[in-house]
C-alpha cells in the first residue's frame, strides 16, 4: 500500500516537473523573441539617429546660400511690420553683418551636408527649410529652382520662391520670391499651388528653362555676330536684330520657338523686287524655327542660303 502511495507521488512530482518544464521552455522562448526585438528596434534607432543627424545639419544650414540670406532677413521685417522700422533695421544689419562674419565657418563645419545638398540640387528643384529670423513666426518652404546656361555651360544663379503658410485655413501662399516678373507665378499659385504642389512647382520650372534656353540662344547668336546689334526684352521673346543700316530683322518668340518674324530692309533695286522676296523668304525660313542651342547655326545658315551678305553687307 505504502509503494502504491509513493508511486502516486512520484507520477504527480513528475508530472509537475514537466509542467514547470514546459513552462520554462515557453518563457526562454519570448525571452529570446524580446532580446531580438530589441536588438532589431535598437539598430533601427540607430539608423534614425543617423538619418535625423543628417537631417538636423541640413535645417540648421543658417543660410548658406546668399540669396536666401537676403531675401529672410531684409524682407520679412518689411513685409509684416510696419511699425519699429529702426528696431528692425537695427536688428537686420546685425543679422547681416553675422550671418558675413560666420559664413565660411558654417560652410567648413557643414560641407558634408553641403555636398549631398548640392547632389539634390542637380535635379534642377530642391526644397528645403527655411530659417525663421528671431522675433517672427511662421511656417515658411523654400524651394530653389537651378537652370543650367547651355552657352556658358554652367548653371546660372537659382531663382527662389519662399512659401508661408497662411494660420487661418492652412493654406500656402507666396511669400517672397526671385523668378522673374514675367513667370506668372501669382497666377499658377492661384491655380495649382494649394491643390497640386508639384504641378505648381514644375509649371514654373518648365518656363525658367525655357526662359534660359531663348535667353543662352541668342547671347550665342549676338556673339556669332559681331559687327551686328541684337537688342531683345527681359524675357528674350521679341529681339530685335540690326543686321546692317539697312537691315532689321524682329523676331517674336514663343516658350520655345519664333512665332513671327519681320523683316525691315531698303529697297536692294529700284523695283523693289528683289528686295520684297528676300523680305519674305527670310520672314518664311525664320519662322517655326526652334530656340534652342543650334538656334545659333540655323539662324546663320538662313541668312547665308538667302544670300543676305552678297545684299547687306555688315559694317562697323
Amino acid at each position: 500500500m505504502k509503494l502504491e502511495n509513493l508511486k502516486k507521488e512520484v507520477e504527480s512530482l513528475q508530472e509537475e516537473v514537466d509542467a514547470l518544464s514546459a513552462e520554462y521552455e515557453k518563457t526562454l522562448a519570448v525571452q529570446k523573441n524580446n532580446k531580438a526585438k530589441v536588438e532589431e528596434e535598437d539598430k533601427q534607432h540607430d539608423i534614425l539617429k543617423h538619418e535625423n543627424d543628417l537631417i538636423a545639419k541640413l535645417e540648421g544650414h543658417d543660410y548658406f546660400d546668399v540669396l536666401i540670406n537676403g531675401i529672410m532677413v531684409s524682407g520679412v521685417q518689411d513685409y509684416e511690420s510696419v511699425t519699429g522700422k529702426q528696431d528692425n533695421s537695427r536688428k537686420q544689419d546685425h543679422l547681416a553683418q553675422q550671418n558675413s562674419i560666420n559664413y565660411h565657418q558654417l560652410i567648413k563645419k557643414y560641407s558634408p551636408a553641403i555636398r549631398l545638398e548640392n547632389c539634390y540640387r542637380f535635379g534642377g528643384v530642391s526644397a528645403f527649410p527655411v530659417n525663421v529670423p528671431p522675433g517672427e513666426s511662421g511656417e515658411y518652404l523654400g524651394i530653389r529652382f537651378d537652370t543650367f546656361d547651355t552657352c556658358k555651360k554652367t548653371f546660372v544663379l537659382p531663382h527662389y520662391i519662399i512659401l508661408k503658410k497662411n494660420p487661418k485655413n492652412n493654406e500656402y501662399f507666396v511669400f517672397k520670391s526671385t523668378v522673374p516678373k514675367f513667370v506668372s507665378v501669382d497666377d499658377l499659385a492661384a491655380e495649382y499651388l494649394n491643390c497640386d504642389l508639384k504641378k505648381f512647382v514644375f509649371s514654373i520650372r518648365k518656363r525658367l528653362i525655357e526662359y534660359q534656353l531663348r535667353r543662352s540662344a541668342f547671347i550665342k547668336l549676338a556673339q556669332s555676330l559681331p559687327k551686328s546689334s541684337l537688342k531683345s526684352d527681359l524675357s528674350f521673346s521679341k529681339i530685335n536684330i540690326c543686321y546692317s543700316t539697312h537691315l532689321e530683322i524682329v523676331l517674336l518668340c514663343g516658350p520655345t520657338k519664333i512665332d513671327s518674324a519681320i523683316v525691315l530692309c531698303s529697297p536692294i533695286s529700284p523695283s523693289n523686287l528683289s528686295t520684297a522676296v528676300l523680305k519674305r523668304k527670310l520672314e518664311l525660313s525664320l519662322k517655326g524655327c526652334r530656340v534652342d542651342d543650334d538656334f545659333c547655326r540655323t539662324f546663320l545658315k538662313i541668312m547665308k542660303k538667302s544670300r543676305v551678305k552678297t545684299y547687306y553687307p555688315t559694317t562697323k
